[in-house]
């Protein structure tokens, strides 16, 4: 005789109960992808530790340039760019994460704002032109620069990266013409995000 098992209220065949556990399973994950983090965001599992540079320490201080390339393979190297006009730094897992897309989706209800001060958005992932396009396209931000950074050289430099990989610690860092960091926020609960309100006021004292 077959053995049977029980799920939610119904009796079942063992090889049905295994089918059924590695569907949950699969249906568990990111709705956009795996995570590379280890990490499931619709599991409710406790946010990834790191060790992110901490927000406050970064106030005033110089902002560090990088070069990275963008989604049309052209080199945009920030020393050229920071220093003469407001820049928003956005650092984000990846085009696999929901929390990431919301908050490229909020962003792009404030362009208008961010125009009208002159500023340049720049939202770096360690992804390539392929991953950064897709998030540029379904959110509609193409008024942000997507900036590839494979090796993580440039969030080591601002938010930090994930334990043993080159997924980027979400972090936003608003700088100003004078190429002063006056925001910067970095939180371990990839959940949580920089607030959009919070950014924009920073960059009206930027002007």
């Amino acid at each position: 005789m077959r053995e049977k098992r029980t799920i939610c209220g119904a009796v079942v065949p063992s090889w049905m109960a295994v089918a059924s556990l590695m569907l949950l399973s699969w249906g568990a994950g990111s709705p956009t992808g795996a995570d590379p983090t280890g990490q499931v965001p619709s599991s409710g599992a406790a946010a990834p530790t790191a060790t992110p540079n901490f927000s406050g320490n970064w106030i005033g201080q110089t902002a560090k340039p990088f070069a990275l390339r963008d989604t049309k393979g052209t080199l945009v190297d920030m020393a050229k760019v920071i220093g003469t006009r407001p820049v928003v730094l956005i650092f984000y897992r990846g085009v696999w994460c929901p929390f990431c897309h919301k908050q490229m989706r909020d962003l792009g209800h404030s362009r208008a704002d961010f125009e009208k001060t002159g500023t340049s958005v720049y939202a770096i992932s360690n992804e390539g032109a392929p991953a950064q396009t897709r998030m540029q396209t379904a959110e509609n931000v193409g008024y942000i620069y997507f900036l590839s950074d494979p090796t993580g050289a440039a969030a080591r430099l601002y938010s930090g990266l994930y334990p043993a990989s080159t997924v980027h610690q979400p972090g936003v860092f608003v700088i100003d013409r004078h190429g002063k960091i006056i925001y910067a926020y970095v939180n371990q609960d990839y959940k949580t995000r920089a607030a959009e309100s919070d950014v924009l006021a920073a960059l009206r004292q930027a002007r």
